[in-house]
């Protein structure tokens, strides 16, 4: 059956590629749009995505990806501690729900489904963009709440850049960076070198002991060491082809929980991933081909009661894709993926293997004015011997009234079984089906134009609203059976709505620049539908996702003098099924101080500057108040 499918696929591909194509030589390139592989770009319409600038996220390049998220996001970390696990959460959904994706290619573990951010440092990334809403059809499996893009970039023509930094902070913190660039006409190599140590011996206040006693957080260091190394090539004006390679080790202790006397558990974690990708742009028509391999190995240690757990996981992508210019307001993107699984732990007794092939195609219309545009796109994946449900989605946007624009989107989501919930022994079912469901949002946005004095050079504000609604079918959830064994079933119906508001505002006079922003998310996400035995979850918020969440941040520069504050706001999170048991809400802030001379460049940064108490995991404490110094130079 999956022979046939692939067979088809790509009969389909190259007869709907080469016969528009060849229309397409007929027709003016499409209006305001370069044709290249990027469907965040183009076929996203009616989602909401929020994109970081360079400018903001050259503050966190001694952090990870969970650090510079908490305070420019909307996404929800669950952050187990420093250099702990971290995972995303978006709009009330799981840490599997939501796709975090290199270059294209997605991340997600096969064995358990999720990303650990803290361990992607924000030095070797370069643009984040994060797409709120479903995106099963334009990225498959996973894409539920949302999803992570992270990129590389390459500037042809730049000649020889070097960066170098070094950070010192509390806990005997101590990161190190260097970045090479070597840029010419036609080709671009780099490499970045990064190394991050801490023991991680902060102090917190125990609220789980009588008295709150204060203590120090044991057997918490970590250690992080990798490179990326990137490759852009321009064969000739028509074609271009990259090779990145990311190579990451990191070794961290496990710390106890605040109702645990000690602790001797570690991790290690080592990953290799390879990508290549090659473009042609031929008139109307683009043809990409990629392809990526990704081995990961992860071993966890617990001598007190002599545990050794070693997994090993392989992935291979290959992917190829083609854009055609129908006319010059229509826009066809159509491409198969096939992936390649494979894993290794004891919890599986033999290893397990999976093949998933996909064909997925996107349209895109623009009104005759260019103010209007309408995408659909459409996915059918088949996972081994059966098919993953059909995933279609319908996205717009367009220029309501003047400075009101007005977006929507409607999508088919799903998420594939993970290798641990249909093989883990015991308690794995491989009976089970992916979880499928329906999501939907409309947002509108403003952006006056005021009236400004002409010692004002720029100015720009916007406030957006969006409203969203989802319903998630065949949720895979752990539940005890009626031996008591816990085991993985499609039991669980989840509804998650609310609204997402923010407000951005910049204004640039002579030499001073000010940047504020504010966000708010109110997020209901219940169970509508559970097993048996657990029916006091029943319209319940789900664990670990708070209702309201408040980010705040306002930036002044002066000439090379930059200040930045970020105040974080977190409600209350239910730590229990029935929401009989919850954490308090908690605000912290964070300041950076920073002093560019020349090709030095000097960064203070103040962290929990309030110095609060606070959990995000229940029993996981998080430090007080700590510093770091960073000092960086160009040239």
């Amino acid at each position: 059956m999956m022979l046939r499918f692939v067979c088809l696929c790509f009969a389909w591909l190259n007869t709907a590629a080469c016969v528009l194509a060849q229309d397409s030589l007929k027709t003016k390139t499409l209006a305001g749009v370069v044709v290249q592989a990027n469907r965040l770009a183009y076929f996203s319409s009616g989602n909401k995505i929020q994109k970081a600038d360079s400018t903001t996220f050259s503050h966190f390049k001694t952090n990870n990806l969970a650090d510079f998220l908490t305070n420019y996001s909307q996404v929800f970390i669950k952050s187990y501690g420093v250099g702990s696990l971290a995972t995303p959460s978006l709009r009330g959904t799981g840490a599997s729900h939501t796709a975090v994706l290199w270059n294209g290619f997605n991340l997600q573990s096969s064995m358990n489904g999720t990303v650990d951010l803290a361990l992607l440092p924000a030095f070797l990334l370069d643009n984040v963009d994060i797409q709120h809403g479903g995106a099963s059809a334009l990225f498959g499996s996973g894409a539920v709440g949302g999803a992570i893009h992270l990129n590389s970039s390459a500037n042809f023509g730049e000649k020889l850049s070097i960066s170098a930094q070094i950070g010192a902070g509390s806990f005997a913190n101590f990161q190190q960076g260097i970045k090479l660039k070597v840029s010419k006409k036609n080709f671009v190599t780099g490499v970045r070198f990064f190394n991050h140590a801490a023991e991680n011996d902060f102090t917190f206040i125990n609220t789980a002991k009588f008295g709150k006693p204060i203590e120090k957080q044991s057997n918490s260091a970590f250690k992080q060491y990798g490179f990326l190394q990137e490759n852009y090539l321009k064969i000739n004006e028509k074609q271009q082809i990259d090779l990145q390679i990311w190579y990451l080790n990191a070794d961290r202790q496990v710390p106890p929980t605040l109702t645990t006397a000690s602790s001797k558990a570690s991790q290690q974690d080592e990953s290799v991933r390879i990508t290549t990708n090659w473009r042609y742009q031929r008139n109307k028509a683009s043809y990409f081909a990629r392809s990526a391999f990704f081995k990961e190995k992860l071993i966890y240690q617990e001598p007190d009661i002599q545990l050794f757990a070693l997994s090993k996981a392989v992935t291979w992508i290959g992917e190829i894709e083609s854009k055609i210019a129908i006319s010059k307001n229509q826009l066809l993107n159509i491409g198969l993926n096939h992936t390649y699984f494979r894993a290794e732990t004891d919890g599986y007794r033999i290893g397990k293997l999976q093949n998933r092939t996909s064909l997925f195609l996107s349209y895109k219309m623009n009104n005759a004015k260019d103010t209007w545009n309408t995408v659909v796109s459409l996915r059918k994946e088949l996972i081994d011997n059966y098919f993953a449900p059909f995933t279609p989605s319908l996205g717009f946007e367009g220029i309501l009234y003047k400075n009101w624009t007005l977006k929507g989107n409607i999508a088919k989501t799903y998420r594939v079984p993970t290798f641990n919930d249909l093989y883990w022994q015991a308690g794995g079912n491989p009976n089970l089906t992916p979880e499928s469901g329906w999501s939907s949002e409309i947002s509108v946005e403003y952006s006056p134009l005021p009236l400004l004095p002409k010692r004002v050079r720029k100015y720009r504000s916007n406030i957006e609203l969006t409203l969203f609604n989802s319903l998630i079918d065949n949720w895979i959830a752990w539940l005890p059976n009626q031996q008591g064994k816990w085991e993985a079933n499609n039991v669980l119906k989840v509804w998650s709505r609310g609204l997402e508001l923010t407000a951005n505002y910049s204004i640039d006079f002579q030499k001073v620049k000010l940047k504020s922003s504010i966000s708010y998310n109110y997020v209901i996400s219940t169970n509508e539908k559970v097993g048996k035995g657990d029916e006091n979850s029943l319209h319940q918020q789900l664990i670990y996702v708070p209702k309201q969440t408040i980010q705040a941040n306002i930036s002044l520069i002066f000439n090379s003098l930059q200040l930045n504050y970020h105040q974080i706001f977190t409600g209350e999170r239910f730590t229990t099924a029935d929401s009989s048991q919850k954490l308090p809400f908690f605000s912290v802030g964070n300041l950076s101080i920073q002093q560019k001379i020349k090709s030095l460049s000097f960064q203070l940064q103040i962290n929990n500057i309030w110095n609060k108490s606070y959990q995000q995991i229940a029993f996981r404490p998080m430090p007080m108040r700590n510093f770091m110094i960073v000092i960086n130079y160009e040239f």
